[in-house]
């Protein structure tokens, strides 16, 4: 799968053919960057992500890789180096599966946008979420999918901790002894 997505050649779509409008006093601002693969805002990039399908494009999918040049054309960054490629997260929790429940992002800048909360005790809505990014989920490290979820609130699947738990019941942590 590629890392670095550039921005398409043909992304001009103006009069002038450079992507912006000569009457608007804002034409520079929101100038596309590249994106980066390992960066998912939506839960179907966030899969394509997990699952490194050769399919990932230049779009709205995808978060701004942190390195892109500011210009159209530059040069494209060297994705080796880059600290999102090997960086990992960990979660904790009381119990051996935790529900991902993803809704619609409201007020992002990019429509398609979902924002991902992870639920200990989905039963109990009166429990809180946590909130977290998709490219913070594709780095979690020692969780499992688990089976999908579906109810009238949203849409979402099971994550399964691979690790046993600690000797206060905490799951997540790794080489945690019983």
């Amino acid at each position: 799968m590629p890392t670095y997505l550039p921005v398409p050649a043909d992304w001009g779509r103006s009069p002038d053919g450079k992507g912006w409008n000569r009457l608007s006093l804002n034409a520079h601002i929101g100038t596309p960057a590249g994106r980066c693969s390992l960066v998912p805002i939506t839960a179907s990039a966030y899969w394509e992500t997990m699952n490194r399908r050769p399919c990932a494009e230049w779009g709205s999918c995808y978060g701004r890789c942190p390195r892109s040049p500011t210009w159209l054309g530059g040069p494209w960054p060297d994705c080796s180096t880059c600290p999102i490629q090997g960086r990992r997260t960990h979660l904790e929790a009381f119990d051996p599966r935790v529900l991902v429940r993803y809704f619609p992002e409201r007020g992002h800048p990019d429509q398609q946008a979902e924002t991902a909360h992870l639920m200990n005790r989905p039963d109990d809505f009166d429990s809180r979420s946590q909130w977290w990014t998709w490219a913070d989920l594709a780095a979690l490290e020692g969780w499992v999918f688990d089976g999908t979820h579906v109810d009238e609130f949203s849409r979402g699947y099971w994550i399964r901790c691979v690790w046993p738990p600690t000797d206060r019941g905490v799951y997540g942590r790794k080489g945690a002894v019983r």
